[in-house]
């Protein structure tokens, strides 16, 4: 038999032998098949198995043409974005120009021959001729191997000559160039950065920043002596500070009223500093910081002074390890416990973060805890009491080799579950009542693989899902809908979803099975990011 269009060889397809119902009558039926009946059945599960083979090979078929499709569409793709790379504005470069750019960038070894277009050279005085005005954005980096050819040493006179265009500069290590020029105007300067790698200060910042950048906002320092008095901080909205210890007393003077007046965003990094560095002053009130922050060796000596009353972001950071057992482990006494607070004080704890909030009368949305020491009871109180938290960011530290501690168990992930209904009160009402971090929208969290099971991990997630379609929603009548302990859950608020969940695993790789489940949420809108390194 032939199709008539395609005049190829169609098959025609054999009824069945037995119905389901006939098979399910036979199931039911009391009686032993007669000789018929099992004949029948033989022929229908040869028939069957037949039928399943030839099944599978059309599904073969049709997968093999599909990804046959896809192949043809990824090709298409490629000579798509290979075609469009033609009207590249730099392109339009005059070819004496490229020349010089790929002859600066590839290597004896032809290192860049491939990547010719990624760094180029925009410090070419016919290239910075033909961009016209257009304001200058870029990086000085360098190190003590860095060789000042003539080239580079022309490309860094042809930027300093443009000084009145630049926008925004990072100047990395050291630049001997950069302190030999009288002080020019930079009207369009609204970010200006300046990284060491040994912390040194240097007389070039007051030579370009010092009075001539009058649109200065955004400014990185890796000291401030030389600019202290006067440099005009009030113009300054957003400020990232590292010093080391002796410089400590200035950060308290840059807080005060003076000096902070629009500063919207603070940064402040401190090496070789005691954690218990005295204020000079009573109180620092900064009513417009919005973000903050913190190295934890100044928080002791700065958080009953601070006033932030607009404060909406703050970061704690901390890179040392303060070696606190965790009491599930049996592995200390609360002695040694107290011993370690004791030898560390820098460490984040419940009544420090509590005397902060009330101090700056905040209402935060955003709370990050980086490379923190901070025992478990402390953190869940600091989450309990925070309520307002939209976004949530722990990231653990790798712990020391061979440490036999954890700083998290494994039920700090159950404690983050989003509600305590029933499943099928929560399936059917999609209203989940969150008993801590109620408003929580982004969740990013790094954990030892000793503080991490997947099967929580995906409890959690699930738990504070909520379809698009059901978010901001109010339910008219909800009321009571379970009992936890002695308090009843009642639902008064608009229900809120996770949108955005990252998560890093040290120590091992995850199970991709047990997470399957997130994968479906991924699917319907849940930006997911999950990775395990089976290393520290």
């Amino acid at each position: 038999m032939q199709c008539e269009q395609c005049k190829n060889t169609v098959s025609t397809p054999v009824e069945p032998l037995l119905s389901l119902q006939e098979a399910l009558n036979f199931l039911r039926s009391p009686n032993p098949l007669t000789t018929t009946q099992k004949n029948d059945i033989s022929s229908f599960l040869s028939f069957s198995q037949t039928g399943q083979d030839k099944i599978d090979l059309q599904i073969l078929r049709f997968e093999s043409f599909v990804q046959h499709l896809r192949s043809r569409k990824e090709s298409l793709k490629r000579c798509d974005e290979a075609l469009r790379s033609l009207f590249a504005p730099i392109r339009n470069l005059p070819t004496e120009i490229l020349v010089l750019i790929f002859s600066f960038f590839v290597t004896e070894e032809s290192t860049f021959s491939n990547v010719s277009w990624k760094n180029p050279l925009i410090a070419l005085p016919r290239y910075l001729q033909q961009s016209g005005n257009h304001p200058l954005d870029f990086e000085f980096s360098a190190n003590s191997n860095t060789f000042l050819s003539h080239h580079l040493i022309r490309a860094i006179n042809s930027l300093l000559d443009n000084a009145s265009r630049w926008r925004s500069v990072t100047v990395e290590n050291f630049f001997p160039r950069l302190q030999s020029r009288p002080p020019e105007p930079l009207p369009l300067l609204r970010r200006f950065e300046r990284k060491y790698g040994d912390l040194g200060g240097h007389p070039a910042d007051r030579v370009f920043l010092v009075p001539n950048a009058p649109r200065l906002v955004h400014l990185g320092l890796h000291t401030f002596d030389p600019l202290q008095d006067i440099f005009p901080w009030t113009q300054i909205q957003t400020l990232d500070l590292t010093w080391k210890g002796q410089q400590s007393r200035n950060i308290f003077d840059l807080l005060s009223p003076t000096h902070s007046q629009n500063l919207s965003s603070l940064t402040t990094l401190s090496f070789f500093i005691r954690a218990h560095e005295p204020c000079p002053h009573d109180s620092y009130p900064s009513p417009t910081v919005t973000s903050l922050t913190f190295d934890g060796t100044l928080l002791h000596g700065l958080i009953s002074k601070l006033y932030l009353p607009a404060l909406k972001s703050f970061t704690y950071q901390c890179g040392t390890y303060s070696p606190f057992p965790h009491p599930d482990l049996g592995l200390a006494s609360d002695s040694d416990e107290t011993t370690a607070r004791n030898n560390y004080p820098a460490q984040l704890t419940y009544p420090i973060f509590s005397q902060f909030i009330t101090n700056s009368q905040c209402t935060l949305t955003s709370l990050t805890l980086s490379w923190i020491r901070i025992s478990e009871s402390d953190l869940l109180k600091i989450l309990t009491t925070t309520p307002t938290i939209e976004e949530f960011i722990y990231l653990s530290e790798p712990p020391p080799q061979n440490a036999n501690y954890i700083l998290l168990s494994p039920n700090f992930i159950k404690t983050l579950r989003g509600n305590n209904l029933s499943d099928s009160t929560y399936a059917s009402s999609f209203f989940p009542f969150h008993p801590i971090l109620p408003r929580l929208v982004k969740l990013n969290l790094q954990l030892d693989e000793r503080s991490f099971r997947e099967e929580d991990f995906v409890e959690m997630v699930l738990s504070r899902w909520v379809p698009i379609e059901y978010r901001g929603v109010r339910p008219k009548e909800f009321g009571t809908v379970g009992e936890t302990g002695n308090h009843s859950l009642t639902m008064a608020t608009t229900s809120i979803s996770l949108t955005r969940v990252q998560l890093t695993v040290l120590g091992r790789l995850l199970d991709e099975e047990a997470l399957e489940p997130l994968m479906k949420l991924r699917r319907l809108g849940l930006s997911l990011d999950m990775e395990g390194l089976d290393c520290y």
